[in-house]
């Protein structure tokens, strides 16, 4: 599909374990694909069901992939998700995110040095303000200085 539709994808981790995880499951999923695409001459297969894991829907939810593909391809589909969807996957949320960066600004990185939400409420658009300010003034324990904000 990459290659017809000239589609480019970007997948950022968090680690080399969550990353070496997605490769895992990718390379998985091109066999799934390859062993479909192998037989899809003697198999009457509906157009969508060369991508990996379509075999695994309902015939329900075969139907509504193929309107939403339709309603794509033709430019009238809009996306609205929250910034959590990505933790079903096993990615970290906001406040492990937080916490990450804190942990870097810590004596020893151990969670009960840990101060942020306690002083902003745990509010996590507070515990980023202040996070910002912390690595804009001084480097972590790695003697590394970044600013979180571009």
């Amino acid at each position: 599909v990459f290659a017809e539709d000239d589609l480019d994808l970007v997948l950022v981790c968090s680690d080399e374990a969550t990353y070496a995880h997605a490769q895992s499951v990718r390379t998985n999923l091109m066999h799934v694909e390859e062993k479909e695409q192998n037989t899809a001459a003697t198999n009457s297969l509906k157009p969508m069901s060369h991508f990996p894991c379509f075999h695994w829907l309902t015939e329900d939810m075969r139907d509504h992939a193929e309107q939403l593909a339709e309603l794509a391809s033709s430019g009238h589909l809009a996306f609205f998700i929250g910034a959590g969807v990505s933790m079903g996957a096993g990615l970290p949320g906001w406040f492990s995110l937080l916490h990450a960066v804190e942990d870097l600004f810590t004596l020893t990185g151990a969670h009960e040095e840990r101060k942020l939400g306690n002083a902003t409420r745990w509010d996590p658009l507070q515990m980023a303000d202040l996070l910002e300010g912390v690595c804009s003034s001084r480097h972590d324990r790695h003697g590394v200085k970044a600013t979180l904000k571009m």
